[in-house]
């Protein structure tokens, strides 16, 4: 007898989340429990694609003037109307950075955008960063 199995979706990204992302869900949803579901949103991004308007089942869109994006959470988890997750494709090693958790209602100011990019530079400058290699030397 054939059973019948669905089929993966091959990963294309890897999705890690900055040590900023990780503090602004903390301050931004105070319970575990919703800061485990947004995680669970966010690993949605393994399988984004340049440029799609949804992953899965929640809606992606570029930010204006940087080059990043944000995945729209509808779900508030009982605190806000929902979240914005900012995240940022580095293509040459594949990895999908999250820099920013923040709600729905807040606006994307000129000054967020420098904070994203300052956080993105911080990523970029330590990402070669290990512990058999603590200065970055190559």
């Amino acid at each position: 007898m054939e059973e019948n199995q669905e089929t993966e979706l091959p990963v294309r990204w890897s999705v890690r989340i900055s040590l900023s992302a990780f503090r602004d869900a903390h301050a931004v949803i105070p319970r575990l429990a919703g800061r485990a579901r947004l995680r669970r949103q966010a690993w949605k991004l393994q399988w984004w694609n340049s440029g799609d308007a949804e992953v899965l089942d929640v809606q992606c869109r570029p930010i204006p003037g940087v080059p990043m994006w944000e995945v729209l959470v509808e779900e508030g988890y009982g605190f806000g109307h929902g979240f914005r997750v900012v995240f940022v494709p580095l293509e040459p090693d594949g990895t999908i950075w999250v820099l920013c958790i923040m709600k729905m209602g807040e606006p994307v100011t000129e000054a967020m955008k420098m904070i994203f990019q300052a956080r993105l530079n911080a990523i970029v400058e330590r990402k070669d960063v290990s512990m058999e290699n603590p200065f970055g030397v190559t």
